[in-house]
């Protein structure tokens, strides 16, 4: 039937509209990604700032035995990515090279206080696990990999300073576990944040849509007018009118009225 309407409408076979959302611009990370609401990059400051701020807390303190220069090392270097990051919020805007760069400087700040204590049996390592955590929420899935491998090497290079500086005895079997626990997290953690943003792009891409030409709607053209500084590349609209469509439509049938569509 659907064959017949297409030849009494005398339309040829056009292509499908493409489905990735991404290829149309409809679904921008913007819109997936917590990491650029304000407010949500406002909380996460604050936590850096007290997770600083707990650490010089316990290590002045005694719980945590650090030499002086190793704190004052590690926490120097924690201090500036903090500001990094207090700065990059304040922008209200994307920063390319803090977006790219910043889960890296927070795998060099979780190893310098690894390296600081000197000691694995301080469980500091699962900060490792906030950084696998954060990058399999906030990139995309081969990014998420990449941060994951990062921090797996850190840790082992981590227990391979120490044991060769004869600061620490590092036990394999200890070493071992802790990395597979780390390796399996950060796996598991990718795979389901990769099914998460392809569900909510997929929704996304349903709301800003046509669903019969696969053209963004009156949605998606509201929303780049009350934003257009978010919108990467020029906006046009179109206006067609098709003469005597609806007798097009009720002579030909719904199906061939829709391939004309």
């Amino acid at each position: 039937m659907l064959s017949r309407a297409r030849r009494e409408a005398g339309i040829r076979q056009l292509p499908e509209p493409r489905s990735e959302p991404e290829q149309q611009g409809l679904v921008r990370p913007e819109d997936e990604v917590g990491r650029f609401d304000s407010r949500y990059v406002g909380a996460l400051v604050v936590n850096r700032w007290a997770i600083l701020f707990a650490y010089v807390g316990l290590a002045v303190s005694g719980f945590i035995p650090v030499h002086p220069l190793a704190l004052a090392g590690s926490v120097g270097w924690i201090g500036i990515t903090n500001v990094a990051a207090t700065w990059a919020w304040r922008q209200k805007r994307r920063v390319p090279w803090y977006d790219s760069s910043y889960l890296y400087m927070d795998v060099l700040s979780v190893t310098f206080g690894v390296l600081a204590t000197a000691n694995l049996d301080y469980p500091i390592w699962l900060a490792y696990v906030m950084v696998i955590s954060s990058g399999a929420a906030e990139m995309k899935t081969r990014n998420s990999f990449f941060c994951m491998a990062a921090c797996l090497a850190a840790y082992g290079g981590c227990a391979a300073i120490l044991q060769t500086a004869g600061w620490y005895d590092v036990n394999p079997g200890v070493f071992a576990v802790t990395t597979a626990i780390m390796a399996f997290v950060g796996f598991n953690l990718t795979v389901a944040f990769d099914g998460s943003r392809r569900l909510r792009a997929y929704i996304r891409k349903m709301s800003v849509t046509d669903p019969l030409t696969g053209l963004a709607n009156r949605r998606r053209l509201s929303d780049a007018l009350a934003n257009p500084g978010r919108v990467d590349t020029a906006v046009a609209v179109i206006v067609l009118d098709v003469d005597n469509f609806k007798h097009y439509n009720d002579s030909r049938g719904h199906l061939a009225g829709d391939r004309l569509l």
